[in-house]
């Protein structure tokens, strides 16, 4: 199984993998990925191929993890394609070694259609309430509100767009701090036709720390900051997460 988490900084993808971790699937050695932050005092989670080559094809379109917009592939020069396609094939390969994979990286939001070039992969996109996103990223990168919704809409409509076709299952983030164990049952669920290797049976163990999630917000004051197009967005992402796959 060769598995891609989609989801905007600050959405809980790291969590998201070490929970998909536990359920059996391998997402790197200790040594493969950067080491914690003050932010993220359990780890990113990404994978240092996956992160650096996104990194590299988003720097050579002028754009960032910060500058998410107007992304056109198009402007890739063809000799950087090359450079980022055969990345893109070394990772996969680096990852094939292990039969049931899952690697994460916010980016892979916006680079998504030049890994479907190469590979076909499952989805999982995390959802996180976008204000709280927002506050998070003010929080750790001195971002204002207003912006940081911009790019969690921004995030998550690339998200949806670009792993349109693909099988692809939508999960909330705060159902998955909130009921841990059952939003691991659905996973497990999801995952068990989809593995190439059974999972060995036992108890599922999800690593959830509610200490970690340090932004709140209620309905009523997300939705006083969001635009109409956010708001229509939000509501589109919750039938989306209440549907499941899409």
């Amino acid at each position: 199984m060769r598995l891609l988490v989609l989801g905007m900084h600050r959405s809980g993808t790291s969590l998201l993998v070490r929970t998909l971790e536990a359920l059996g699937l391998w997402a790197g050695d200790d040594d493969d990925f950067n080491p914690p932050t003050a932010h993220d005092p359990e780890g990113h989670r990404e994978h240092r191929l996956v992160w650096g080559l996104n990194e590299s094809a988003l720097a050579w379109i002028d754009r960032a993890w910060d500058r998410p917009t107007d992304i056109d592939w198009s402007r890739l020069p063809e000799a950087r394609r090359a450079d980022v396609l055969g990345a893109i094939d070394f990772a996969v390969k680096t990852l094939d070694a292990h039969p049931d994979w899952v690697t994460k990286d916010p980016r892979l939001c916006l680079t998504l259609p030049l890994w479907r070039e190469v590979v076909e992969p499952a989805c999982i996109v995390v959802h996180r309430n976008p204000l709280e996103v927002a506050r998070s990223l003010q929080s750790r990168d001195g971002l204002p509100i207003e912006a940081g919704i911009a790019m969690w809409e921004a995030y998550v409509r690339q998200a949806i767009g670009n792993s349109d076709g693909l099988d692809r299952l939508f999960i909330d983030h705060a159902q998955l701090v909130a009921q841990p164990d059952r939003t691991a049952a659905r996973l497990d669920e999801w995952l068990a036709p989809r593995r190439t290797v059974p999972r060995t049976t036992g108890d599922i163990e999800p690593p959830v720390r509610r200490s970690l999630v340090r932004h709140h917000s209620t309905p009523d004051d997300t939705r006083s900051h969001l635009t109409t197009d956010q708001l229509q967005l939000l509501d589109d992402v919750d039938r989306l997460i209440a549907e499941g796959t899409g």
